[in-house]
């Protein structure tokens, strides 16, 4: 629903391997493209979201290699 918030925290697997797929309707802040995520073995990047419209995202990186 818009104007609804969420996060999302991700926390890197074993292998260090672990990847993300974004929903195509997301509007990243700060250049636009969805980040990369960190590759070390068991740090963590978190993610802010902002329902703009029904199935429309604004984007944020929050913090990363947490």
């Amino acid at each position: 629903t818009a104007g609804q918030k969420f996060l999302v925290r991700l926390t890197q697997n074993a292998s260090a391997t672990g990847t993300a797929g974004w929903f195509s309707t997301i509007r990243w802040a700060e250049g636009g493209s969805a980040p990369t995520l960190t590759t070390t073995t068991s740090k963590t990047d978190v993610f802010g979201f902002l329902c703009v419209t029904s199935g429309s995202y604004d984007g944020f990186v929050i913090g990363q290699n947490i």
